[in-house]
């Protein structure tokens, strides 16, 4: 082995470089000095733990929809608000009731009044239970069953999941109509001013009965089989209909136009004579679920069947409508009314303008936010229905859901993949040469051990072979480092003081006694 060989052997055993080297066995030693290290960074991304997620099916009940759906709505008779099957449910996880108009006033004009946000944002508004989560923009009616019967949510860390639902897209479009019959009139008004006033507010809509069968004419000689409720106002005679607002909607039963009218007097006189109609447009939807910050997101997919052929859904969503003017008015001022003002003055701070006054709002601006309102109150209401058909016999269904679940992964693919692909090298070229040295004859030279290097050394130097032992002691001598003390030999750093520059000398063992 020349010198050159091995100063590059022992180079590239110890990973370094050195600049006394011919051309190429510098950039041999350069290269094996630059790919050593890469081992422990492949290693690190090898083994590094991460975090990911997969996904697992699951399941929960969602509203049944097609032939059969919501099978508790029923129709209900003209003039009849209340008397049609109305039912509540009070559980752990919430209230569940299919006359959200009576049970859930108050929640739907919360919606009404804050249907439009003041930055332009998506709206954030919570379902009606006690799951704890929140929509992120429009409900759209559907998402009833998140937090209510996710089976897995319970033993798995579900990081989120979706599924789809069937339901309505409602749109509404208002304008003023000054030829409008819902009307509010006075009835009574004692003179005493301690006892209220008394309002009845009845008329016709576009889409109401004018087939004008007895008994069914209004009492005002609408020609119309109109409905008609009665409110009352604690004020002085002069001003006792200022604060009077009337949401009508009539039975929608078997009807395909939905329409809705509000009448009003003087504090909310720009609400007067608008009217209203609604479509609602059978879609599937798209609900994604967050369960770390408990949020849900709802997009429209494509059109599908109707949900609810019979048309009730559509129709009980109008009557909620209807009966929460009915339901929340009080003898000082009207819940609706101010929830619908208060959904203007949004809109006018979206637009940076002043709420100080509605009279600045234009007739468009007004008109805008009533429709927004009453989108509002329709999915909330849909969703009501939706949510209350969880618990009725065979107004539900099971439906597949994709959650995503969270884990630890040992090292990324790619690191992986270069660890093996480096380590089946390394094997291949060990079992290599385990297959030549078995087969072949490999000299046992370790050039890292020192008393093999000091006999190559002194064998390399015939002339300083003196002693006749010596020479017959290394014949045949292939290398191997215990080959000295085997032979007899003993290897002494010469001379043993430090006067002199010290040297490796290979003597016989009887010699070395001598000295």
């Amino acid at each position: 082995m020349s010198l050159s060989t091995l100063r590059i052997s022992t180079l590239l055993s110890q990973a370094r470089l050195e600049t006394m080297l011919s051309k190429r066995g510098y950039i041999l030693c350069a290269c094996f000095w630059a790919l050593s290290p890469l081992s422990q960074y492949f290693w690190t991304g090898a083994l590094t733990p991460t975090i990911t997620s997969y996904t697992l099916p699951g399941n929960l009940i969602r509203p049944r929809t097609g032939t059969g759906s919501y099978s508790f709505l029923n129709p209900r008779a003209p003039g009849v608000y209340f008397d049609f099957e109305c039912e509540i449910y009070d559980q752990v996880n919430g209230s569940f009731t299919n006359c959200p108009g009576l049970y859930q006033s108050g929640a739907l004009l919360q919606s009404a009044g804050s249907a439009t946000t003041i930055d332009g944002a998506s709206r954030n508004h919570s379902k009606y239970d006690n799951s704890g989560f929140r929509y992120t923009g429009r409900s759209y009616g559907v998402g009833s069953s998140i937090g209510l019967t996710v089976r897995e949510a319970a033993t798995m860390p579900a990081l989120e999941y979706d599924y789809t639902e069937d339901g309505y897209l409602t749109d509404v479009s208002c304008q003023y109509n000054a030829s409008s019959l819902w009307v509010i009139k006075l009835v009574s008004c004692p003179n005493n001013t301690g006892y209220p006033c008394t309002f009845e507010a009845q008329g016709c809509f576009p889409n109401s009965d004018f087939s004008n069968k007895a008994g069914y004419k209004g009492k005002y000689g609408f020609p119309c089989a109109s409905d008609y409720y009665t409110q009352a106002q604690l004020r002085h005679p002069s001003t006792a209909n200022s604060s009077v607002i009337a949401i009508g909607a009539p039975n929608s039963d078997n009807v395909s136009d939905y329409y809705m009218a509000i009448a009003a007097k003087t504090n909310y006189r720009h609400f007067d004579q608008v009217q209203c109609q609604f479509w609602f447009h059978p879609k599937t939807f798209s609900v994604k679920v967050s369960t770390i910050d408990k949020t849900i997101s709802v997009e429209p997919l494509g059109r599908t069947t109707d949900p609810e052929p019979r048309g009730m859904l559509r129709s009980k969503v109008m009557d909620a409508l209807n009966v929460v003017s009915m339901v929340q008015t009080t003898l000082y001022v009207s819940s609706v009314g101010e929830a619908l003002q208060n959904n203007v003055r949004n809109l006018l701070s979206r637009e940076n303008q002043s709420t100080a006054n509605l009279d600045n709002a234009t007739d468009d601006q007004h008109l805008l936010a009533v429709a927004s309102s009453m989108v509002a109150m329709a999915d909330d209401a849909l969703a009501s229905f939706a949510a209350f058909s969880l618990l009725w016999s065979g107004a539900n269904e099971a439906a597949d859901v994709s959650m995503t679940i969270a884990g630890v992964q040992i090292g990324e693919t790619p690191y992986i993949t270069v660890v093996v692909v480096w380590n089946l090298l390394a094997l291949l070229i060990v079992v290599v040469f385990a297959i030549i040295s078995f087969v072949g004859t490999i000299p046992a030279f370790n050039f890292t051990e020192i008393a093999s290097l000091a006999t190559a050394a002194n064998i390399g130097g015939r002339e300083q072979r003196n002693a006749a032992d010596l020479t017959s002691a290394l014949q045949g001598w292939q290398g191997q480092g215990d080959f000295v003390e085997h032979a007899g030999l003993t290897i002494h750093y010469w001379p043993p003081d430090s006067t002199q520059p010290p040297s490796l000398q290979i003597v016989s063992t009887a010699a070395a006694s001598k000295v």
